[in-house]
């Protein structure tokens, strides 16, 4: 199944556990044009016939980064990462079976401010935010390699090869969390639910 077929399957998917949850609620009506429909998380969905007659998914409407600074922090969920890497992609099926809205942001495409990786740096130390284990780490010159001894110098890596950061990088509530396990999120997510 190549990348178009599987997004379009998980869109589908999305969709008919919407329904079936009674998330959505149209905006207009199925015709030959898309529709626009809402779910309760207010992220609009593009909707088109398909030639069977059926709805299907066109397009999914995040919000960006800037869209939703406007949002309340306290549980705002962000996942920092690549959508190809696989740990990522674990992480946001945990996410999706839980039924958590979260904002993705792909480094790679989006970039990052130096402000974000600077609040990273505040709350985790810099060696667990590079990963010395990937490819990109590895293709790097034994010098370049050599000169990341601090926070300063990761910040400065980070910001010209994003793809070094460990990955996915977890923003809930303000705290911060690298890498996924079901056990690691499980313990994330019951500790700060249940703190007021």
């Amino acid at each position: 199944m190549n990348g178009g077929a599987w997004r379009r399957a998980q869109l589908d998917g999305l969709r008919a556990r919407a329904l079936a949850r009674g998330k959505w609620r149209p905006i207009g009506s199925l015709s030959s044009q898309p529709v626009i429909m809402r779910t309760t998380s207010t992220h609009p969905i593009r909707i088109k016939e398909s030639r069977a007659g059926e709805p299907r998914v066109v397009s999914v409407q995040r919000p960006t980064l800037a869209a939703a600074k406007n949002v309340s922090q306290s549980m705002m969920i962000t996942l920092y990462g690549i959508p190809n890497c696989d740990t990522v992609k674990k992480a946001r099926v945990w996410l999706a079976a839980q039924q958590r809205d979260v904002l993705f942001h792909d480094v790679k495409k989006q970039r990052l401010e130096r402000s974000t990786i600077t609040n990273w740096l505040d709350h985790l130390n810099w060696d667990v935010l590079v990963n010395r284990k990937g490819s990109t780490w590895r293709g790097l010159p034994e010098r370049r390699r050599a000169a990341i001894l601090d926070a300063p110098s990761a910040l400065e890596l980070m910001l010209e090869f994003p793809s070094v950061i460990k990955r996915p990088v977890l923003d809930y509530g303000g705290q911060f969390h690298v890498g996924f396990s079901d056990a690691l999120y499980r313990q994330i997510f019951n500790s700060l639910d249940e703190t007021p």
